[in-house]
């Protein structure tokens, strides 16, 4: 069963849509700007500072919904102009450890920011936890 998932950190969605939906231990988290709570944008014009907005957003709502950014296995990234790229990666790589998620990135228009992610988390991952049953992984 489908749960929608939001947080009271985080700016509300701005049409017929959830900030996240989970099914079981997968959390699959809608498309993130540099929005604040109040949804204005942050950094207008430096996709570094927008950057990091989307993925603080995209930490509290996990964090409120018993997951964190290392349970994140694959991200979207939407890019305004991909001469964006290697500022954005400045951005981003603090934000996680080896090994990384997934990722796509495309170069396409967007309305106002100039960048925006979405990605897919596994909850318990980043703990060592079995999807299934919620316990410790073992390695035997």
């Amino acid at each position: 069963m489908k749960q929608g998932l939001t947080s009271d950190r985080i700016p509300p969605v701005f049409g017929p849509y959830c900030s996240a939906v989970a099914v079981g231990d997968m959390i699959f988290i809608s498309g993130n700007a540099g929005f604040d709570k109040n949804q204005r944008l942050v950094g207008g014009g430096d996709v570094k500072e927008e950057t990091r907005q989307a993925l603080e957003n995209i930490k509290m709502l996990l964090e409120d919904n018993g997951a964190c950014l290392d349970d994140i296995v694959r991200t979207t990234v939407y890019l305004s102009d991909i001469a964006l790229w290697n500022d954005f990666n400045e951005a981003y790589a603090p934000f996680f450890k080896e090994p990384y998620p997934a990722r796509t990135c495309v170069g396409c228009q967007l309305n106002g920011f100039l960048v925006e992610l979405e990605c897919t988390a596994v909850r318990g991952r980043a703990a060592g936890l079995d999807s299934l049953t919620g316990r410790e992984k073992r390695n035997d």
